[in-house]
């Protein structure tokens, strides 16, 4: 019984070191939305953590970050007019 509970216990260590020595793979991607009136970015969270957790990066080392990968709502652009 107890050596039953230690391989459950283990079961989730062992799934992080696996996921530890996957390989990454490159994938340049912007996270572009005009629609979204603050630049926070917020509503694109969840899709940077997918990007991480399946291991996409921008380089070969570099990870995606909210802060760095999302454009949005630019209030500070001048238009031009014609």
């Amino acid at each position: 019984m107890l050596a039953l509970l230690a391989v459950i216990a283990a079961i989730p260590l062992l799934m992080w070191l696996l996921w530890l020595c996957t390989p990454k793979t490159k994938m340049v991607a912007a996270i572009i939305d005009k629609t979204v009136l603050t630049t926070r970015g917020q509503e694109h969270i969840s899709l940077t953590w997918i990007l991480n957790h399946q291991k996409f990066t921008k380089t070969s080392t570099k990870s995606y970050q909210i802060a760095k990968d999302y454009f949005g709502f630019s209030p500070w652009t001048r238009r031009t007019s014609a």
